[in-house]
């Protein structure tokens, strides 16, 4: 899934009214709020981190795994990620993944 994909895809989970938009610097999405876009606003992804419960889990190496768990506390959702920087994206990335899995 590409950027826009993925912040759409957010968006319809979250109830949130999108319109594309087209600028000289590419594509981005607008909502009644202004600019909506869970991968760069990193208020908006740590409530969504929050909301759904995406653990991270540091390791040696740089190495971080993001988890979304079910009420059983499996596992539902999973992704490794090498720096700080991929976090956001990885974040609304398993939260649409997981939202696919539970339909």
């Amino acid at each position: 899934m590409n950027e826009l994909e993925l912040i759409k895809a957010f968006a319809e989970i979250e109830g949130v009214k999108v319109e594309l938009c087209e600028a000289q610097d590419g594509h981005y999405f607008i909502s009644k709020q202004g600019e909506y876009n869970p991968i760069t606003y990193l208020a908006l992804n740590c409530a969504a981190r929050d909301k759904y419960c995406v653990e991270a889990s540091y390791y040696s190496g740089n190495e971080i795994e993001l988890e979304i768990f079910d009420n059983d506390c499996a596992v539902i959702q999973s992704k490794w990620v090498n720096s700080k920087e991929e976090i956001p994206r990885a974040v609304i990335e398993c939260i649409v993944k997981a939202n696919k899995q539970r339909r």
